[in-house]
């Protein structure tokens, strides 16, 4: 990948990887010895006693003498890879996007509130729950509630659809209707399977067939199904001592223990380790849970600029200087908080400078890695193991089994001597989650360690490998192809979390509907839980999907987006179009052209074709002077045997009107016209204009397109006026008839002439007519359908056993 270093994780063949010494699995000592820990048989890439993000000029240990050029280059770049090698800046949201998206919110806000205070004058009872009553103030008040009343039940059938069976690489869901707008939903009865871009199944151990589901059963023979206590009561089994022990070594610490929650973990960790007196300072997108801890703890809370080192630096040299409010003593503690990806952003946390930034200023560092644990790294060990740092210079390590392992619960991971005690045993006494919540059940724990194993490659396996290089592969590849296609798409290069942005709230509803109509279920997100301006659709990538799987939801996500308007990205890539940075001064001269123009169309037209209205109106009996647009498709034979049949007149002269990129469409024509002509000797015409808008086209530059194609069309007409006088405008495709349509409108309007349009919906649509079919229908005055049920839906179609 040219100008990017490669990730170390995306293993092939022809790239053999090379052996990361801060993470490295040294060769067990006994079969069951799998630690993982520096290994003292690979050479160190950088001199001893300094740290793996400092600067290394040359990579000496690096043997050149069994490997290949480009293989050398690989490896030396995932030696020294630096988090700007894969950081994805987040992309400016237009203008114009930003000014739509607060008009539809003040829109709804007000429809909102217009509603309810009709609704309190006029039905009291249903609105009764708002208003005091009895004394008694009302529980949630309407204000607290608007939010969801207004906005969200009107789109709550996004959210928690019913599944059955196992959410692995496809989910079954159940089917659901609802009669009173979202309020109450009743199943069908029937059952969707859609492919599963929606669950946290990143190397997909959500199986019921398997080594994990057969060793589940076996335990859950000989433990049964729950251990019916806490850790420090009865419920602490030998199966909690194996699974804590192999964590602690697949992370690179020397302890760690595993509660029952995975919110849990954070919420009631962070108390037990800061209090009154300490400072927490915690990056501006960090988990509800980092947050609710953090408020528990009783500690001060700062926030610095997401993933922004600079923001923490200053800050870090602010609140040292100053100390506590008021006092200005020392803080007792600084505690740094970050997640390892997070997974509202598809961010990766700048770890390398995040180590640097704890030697120089002393704090503590504490990393959610929920979503990076198995997700990040070439053998899954999270962001220190992808960015090649020894987990030693990270303090505290939390994770949970939700996301990479099939299971449920979480961890945390410690240094042996935090606060002059084993911080791991001091935890085991304060965390709330593990001295009163329920142990984790043995099939919970029986499934981790059994992914644990096949993920560390314990046995000779290398089945976990395969799985975390197929989820390499499939997020590079899938966030790469919807950037290429024109959307907003948030979250670091190879993030299996892929966020695409939507905007706008009406279309948050609209494509999850859509996708799911298309048997693909996804997980829309908007506000409260994202900023206002940023809802958003997060796609979960997994190992379990194939290319098939993402080829197929890419086109039709592809589709789902040309049907929103969704691809508004400004980023390059490859298309015929590119965005400039003159929009408003090229809008305007373009449309006062268009002005000038029509205006003098406007007047050659009122002169060459002067109109008498008293004179009595004939019928008229000569020749139909008869302008075929074509848009697309190359349905020039059809189109010339559709006028036979509509018109029952011979046509002279011919004139056909082409997008300047059908090329097919002019060879046809003039191929037709050219045998034509040698028989009946008549003249024809092709001229080629503009398109309205080409498909994948970025919407910032479709007023250009517009004004080129009513230039276009202007300019047809302005030449040959005649054609005018007695024709019919025959069109089809999405491609330029639009504007050839509107001009051949203005006459009517203007009461020179009317002119006869007739529009064929060629687009291969059964149940419903295409873009351009529903902005032509009231305007045309045949409309000309080739489907059946088409005619029965819209009541001016005709069906005429047409097929085009």
């Amino acid at each position: 990948m040219a100008g990017r270093a490669r990730r170390s994780y995306s293993v092939s063949s022809a790239y053999p990887p090379r052996p990361n010494p801060a993470l490295t699995l040294a060769p067990p000592r006994t079969s069951g010895d799998h630690t993982f820990n520096i290994s003292p048989d690979v050479p160190l890439p950088y001199p001893s006693g300094s740290s793996t993000w400092s600067d290394v000029t040359k990579m000496e240990q690096f043997s050149a003498s069994s490997v290949s050029l480009a293989q050398r280059r690989h490896s030396t770049a995932a030696l020294r890879r630096k988090y700007e090698d894969l950081e994805q800046k987040l992309e400016a949201t237009p203008l114009w996007v930003l000014v739509s998206t607060y008009l539809n919110y003040l829109v709804l806000i007000l429809y909102g509130h217009l509603r309810d205070i009709l609704g309190k004058v006029f039905k009291r009872d249903e609105y009764a729950h708002l208003r005091t009553h009895n004394g008694y103030a009302p529980l949630v008040s309407d204000f607290d509630s608007f939010y969801t009343r207004r906005l969200y039940v009107r789109i709550r059938d996004c959210w928690n659809r019913p599944i059955t069976g196992v959410a692995s690489r496809s989910v079954k869901l159940l089917d659901r209707t609802s009669d009173d707008y979202n309020k109450t939903f009743k199943l069908t009865g029937t059952i969707t399977e859609a492919i599963n871009f929606a669950s946290y199944n990143y190397l997909g151990f959500a199986q019921s067939t398997g080594d994990c589901a057969d060793a589940v059963e076996e335990t859950v023979k000989e433990l049964g199904s729950l251990s019916a206590g806490s850790r420090t009561e009865s419920g602490n089994l030998s199966l909690h001592r194996q699974l804590e022990s192999k964590v602690a070594q697949f992370v690179g610490k020397p302890a760690a223990l595993v509660v029952s929650m995975g919110f849990a973990t954070n919420s009631t960790t962070i108390p037990a380790l800061v209090r009154r007196g300490c400072l927490i300072i915690s990056d501006e997108l960090n988990h509800s849970s980092i947050i609710f801890g953090a408020r528990l703890s009783g500690a001060s809370i700062r926030v610095f600029k997401h993933n922004n080192m600079d923001s923490l630096r200053a800050l870090l040299q602010e609140v040292i200087s100053q100390g506590q409010p008021r006092t200005h003593r020392p803080w007792k503690k600084i505690m740094v908080i970050v997640e390892g990806l997070y997974s509202m952003e598809g961010s990766i946390v700048n770890l390398p400078a995040l180590v640097q930034l704890r030697k120089e200023y002393g704090f503590y560092l504490y990393v959610d890695e929920a979503h990076s644990i198995g997700a990040l790294g070439e053998r899954g060990g999270g962001v220190c193991d992808f960015f090649g740092i020894d987990p030693s210079y990270v303090d505290i390590l939390m994770g949970t089994f939700t996301k990479s392992f099939g299971a449920a619960g979480g961890y945390i991971a410690a240094n042996k001597r935090f606060l002059m005690q084993d911080v791991i045993d001091y935890l085991r006494l304060r965390n709330h989650s593990f001295a009163y919540a329920e142990s984790i059940t043995p099939a919970v724990a029986q499934q981790i360690m059994t992914s644990l194993s096949i993920i560390r490659g314990e046995g000779g396996t290398q089945e976990g490998r395969k799985r975390i290089q197929q989820l390499a592969e499939n997020s590079l590849y899938f966030a790469a192809r919807l950037r290429e296609m024109g959307f907003i798409v948030y979250g670091d290069e190879g993030s299996p979390v892929v966020p695409l942005l939507l905007f706008n709230p009406a279309k948050l509803s609209a494509f999850s509907r859509e996708l799911l109509k298309r048997k693909i279920a996804i997980c829309v997100v908007g506000y409260p839980a994202t900023p206002i301006i940023t809802s958003r659709a997060r796609f979960c990538l997994s190992a379990s999907h194939t290319r098939k799987d993402l080829d197929f939801a890419l086109e039709q996500i592809s589709e789902v987006g040309d049907l929103l308007m969704l691809k508004v990205s400004r980023a390059p890539r490859k298309s015929v179009y590119r965005p400039t940075n003159s929009i408003s001064v090229a809008m305007w001269t373009g449309m006062l052209i268009c002005a000038c123009v029509s205006l003098v169309l406007i007047l050659r037209l009122w002169l060459v074709l002067p109109m008498n209205r008293s004179r009595p109106k004939h019928k008229r009996t000569g020749p139909c002077k008869t302008c075929i647009v074509l848009g697309s498709g190359g349905h020039t034979s059809e189109m010339v045997a559709l006028i036979r049949q509509i018109i029952h007149e011979r046509y002279s002269p011919r004139l056909y009107i082409i997008a300047n990129t059908d090329d097919l469409s002019e060879v046809k024509a003039r191929k037709v016209e050219q045998d034509r002509s040698a028989i009946e000797g008549k003249d024809y015409f092709v001229h080629r204009i503009p398109r309205l808008r080409e498909v994948g086209q970025p919407l910032q530059t479709v007023p250009f397109s517009v004004i080129k194609s009513l230039i276009g069309s202007l300019y047809v007409l302005y030449n040959m006026p005649d054609l005018v006088s007695e024709t019919s405008v025959l069109c089809n495709g999405p491609g330029s008839c639009i504007a050839v349509c509107m001009i051949a409108y203005l006459p009517r309007i203007l009461g020179i002439k009317h002119i006869h349009i007739v529009y064929v919906e060629s687009f291969a649509r059964v149940q419903t007519l295409s873009l351009t079919g529903k902005l032509l229908y009231n305007v045309v005055d045949s409309f000309l359908v080739q489907w059946p049920d088409l005619a029965a839906k819209y009541p001016r179609s005709v069906y005429n056993g047409i097929v085009v």
